[in-house]
C-alpha cells in the first residue's frame, strides 16, 4: 500500500491574520505514536523528522493520520544530498517523496533498524591499524583515515564497507613508501583546505605535509574544529595548525 497525493492545492491559510501563540498537534490528532529508531544513529533527525511532518500535513490536509515509513527513505533515498543511512536532509527527503509520487506506510513497508548493526570493537580496532599505516608511511590514506574514524562510536554497514576498500587500496599499493633523495636539506611545508566538506555540521578539512630531502616527514588531514565563512579563512585556520606544527 503506498500513500500517494498528487493533488495541486493552493496554501489553504495564506488570508489567515490571526494566529495563536502556539499549536498542539498531538491535540489535533496529527501525531502518529513515538516510534523507536533502534540503534541507527543517522537516521535521526532526518529521515524520521520529514516523515513525522508528512504524517502530521496528510493527517490536516485528508482528516486521516497514516503512519509512513522512515525505512523507504532511508532506503531509496541516497542521491544528492542525502546517503541513506550516512546522513541527509529533511529538505531532500521531502524532494524524494513528491518525485516518487508518494511514500509507503508504516505497515507495508517497515522500519528495521536503519542500518546493518556493525561491531565497535571491531571497528575501532580496524581504524587502528589503518592508522598505524597512515602515521608510519602512508600520507595518502590520511583524509579518508580521519573521515572513517569519526564513526567509531556508532559504524554503519556503509562505513565497513569504506574501509575494506582502503584495505583492499593497500593490498594494491603495498610496494609504495616513502623516499628520500638527499636535497633540498631544508624542511619544506604546504597547507591545504576545503571549505565545507561536510553538510552536515558545515565543518571544513585541513592538510598539510612537510617534506625534507625529497620525502614526508610529517603529515595530517583533520577536520577544523570551528565553523568557517569564507575558503579564505578555512586558509587561515589551517596555515595557523601547519605553524604549529612546524614549531
Amino acid at each position: 500500500m503506498r500513500f500517494s497525493n498528487t493533488r495541486t492545492t493552493t496554501f489553504k491559510y495564506e488570508n489567515v491574520n490571526v494566529l495563536p501563540d502556539s499549536i498542539d498537534w498531538r491535540q489535533k490528532g496529527a501525531v502518529t505514536p513515538i516510534k523507536n529508531q533502534g540503534s541507527c544513529g543517522c537516521c535521526w533527525p532526518w529521515a524520521f523528522s520529514a516523515i513525522a511532518a508528512t504524517e502530521g500535513i496528510h493527517k490536516i490536509s485528508t482528516g486521516k493520520l497514516v503512519s509512513l515509513s522512515e525505512q523507504e527513505v532511508v532506503d531509496c533515498d541516497t542521491k544528492g544530498t542525502d546517503h541513506g543511512c550516512e546522513g541527509g536532509y529533511m529538505d531532500g527527503a521531502f524532494k524524494f517523496i513528491i518525485q516518487n509520487h508518494g511514500i509507503n506506510t508504516e505497515a507495508s513497508y517497515p522500519y528495521k533498524g536503519g542500518c546493518v548493526a556493525v561491531s565497535q570493537l571491531e571497528y575501532s580496532r580496524a581504524v587502528g591499524s589503518l592508522m598505524y599505516a597512515m602515521i608510519s608511511t602512508r600520507p595518502d590514506i590520511a583524509y579518508v583515515v580521519a573521515k572513517l574514524s569519526r564513526f567509531t562510536s556508532n559504524p554503519s554497514s556503509h562505513h565497513w564497507q569504506a574501509m575494506n576498500r582502503v584495505f583492499k587500496y593497500l593490498k594494491g599499493t603495498i610496494d609504495y613508501g616513502l623516499t628520500y633523495t638527499g636535497s633540498p636539506s631544508v624542511i619544506e611545508g604546504y597547507s591545504d583546505a576545503s571549505w565545507i566538506t561536510n553538510m552536515k555540521d558545515y565543518s571544513s578539512t585541513s592538510g598539510w605535509v612537510f617534506l625534507l630531502e625529497g620525502g614526508a616527514i610529517s603529515w595530517a588531514s583533520k577536520k577544523q574544529t570551528c565553523i568557517t565563512n569564507s575558503t579564505m579563512e578555512s586558509e587561515f585556520v589551517v596555515l595557523a595548525a601547519a605553524g604549529k606544527e612546524a614549531e
